[in-house]
């Protein structure tokens, strides 16, 4: 089977077709449910084909229309699933294409677009809609074919998004999101914003300021509280780690608006030295930020010195 080489940066799927022979629409699409990131999600298949063998890694090219002799098919795809007690995690899942593998092959062996240098065009990162057909020769990487915008043209994504499929092999990756943070809504991990506005006040000409109000503002209830515990990242960024969380009762709440009140300005309160810090109604607009072994409090793009009731109030 002839590929011509052109293929378009940033595929997000890739697809490998297997079963030309079945005519499109005779078998009915695998059953799936819905993950908490809303993605589809299939039944589990232990063992079976694995992403490698289905989809080896190389570069699509076009589809040319001598395309007879295809022998296998697959669609492999990476699916976030919702494990209890582990939170979310990524599998690689292969599915096998049981039907519109024909009407597939047609649109895909149409030519691309001719270019036009005037035309305007959205910044859209598109799919390639990548699809892996193997015939005698062994397997080969093919993306549909595409408009003057690099979009895939009307006819390949109907045929795509036609084609019917049965789980056939998966391959467990990582947890992208812990149980923690799916129950309460609090990012795994969460930038040390109170280090790096002190490093980009200390940039500066000048000294560093803290915020204009006399006080950062009361809080609206309910109120959640997320505690994240400093680490750097592999570029030496300082980077919460999700390591709690609580909803504020109506008298917690209460006292820390009474120490909100008590916060105020002071240049020399360090921003940095601090090893745990919380986020106070990251739910709402603007999330306020308190060192909880340190002494900055940051709310509204200004920051203030907070006493220990601030924290004691939070039940750090």
């Amino acid at each position: 089977m002839g590929v011509m080489g052109r293929g378009i940066a940033g595929s997000l799927l890739v697809l490998l077709l297997t079963g030309c022979g079945q005519a499109a629409g005779t078998t009915a699409a695998e059953p799936v449910s819905s993950s908490p990131t809303g993605r589809p999600v299939p039944a589990a298949v232990p063992g079976g084909v694995t992403p490698d063998d289905a989809c080896p890694a190389q570069e699509p090219g076009h589809l040319s229309r001598e395309h007879g002799g295809v022998i296998d098919a697959h669609v492999c795809v990476d699916e976030d699933r919702a494990v209890p007690g582990e939170g979310v995690v990524l599998f690689h899942v292969v599915r096998r294409v049981t039907g519109g593998l024909d009407a597939l092959l047609t649109a895909y062996a149409a030519p691309d677009d001719a270019p036009e240098p005037d035309t305007a065009c959205a910044a859209v990162g598109w799919s390639q809609l990548v699809v892996h057909l193997r015939d005698d020769s062994g397997t080969h990487a093919v993306r549909a074919p595409v408009t003057t915008c690099n979009a895939p043209t009307e006819a390949a994504q109907s045929a795509y998004t036609a084609l019917t499929t049965q789980v056939v092999g998966e391959q467990r990756d990582r947890t992208v999101q812990s149980q923690l943070s799916v129950d309460s809504n609090c990012p795994d991990a969460y930038k040390d914003t109170l280090s790096i506005d002190e490093d980009l006040d200390s940039a500066s000409p000048g000294q560093a300021t803290p915020g204009t109000a006399a006080t950062p503002r009361r809080l609206s209830g309910p109120v959640s509280v997320c505690t994240y515990r400093v680490a750097p990242d592999d570029q030496g960024t300082r980077v919460g780690r999700l390591d709690g969380h609580r909803t504020l009762t109506a008298d917690q709440l209460s006292a820390v608006d009474e120490a909100l009140g008590s916060a105020r300005p002071d240049p020399t309160c360090s921003r940095h030295e601090h090893t745990r810090f919380a986020l106070l109604g990251i739910d709402q607009q603007d999330a306020t930020v308190v060192a909880l072994d340190g002494c900055a409090v940051a709310q509204d793009g200004g920051w203030w010195r907070a006493d220990d009731r601030l924290r004691l109030a939070i039940g750090a």
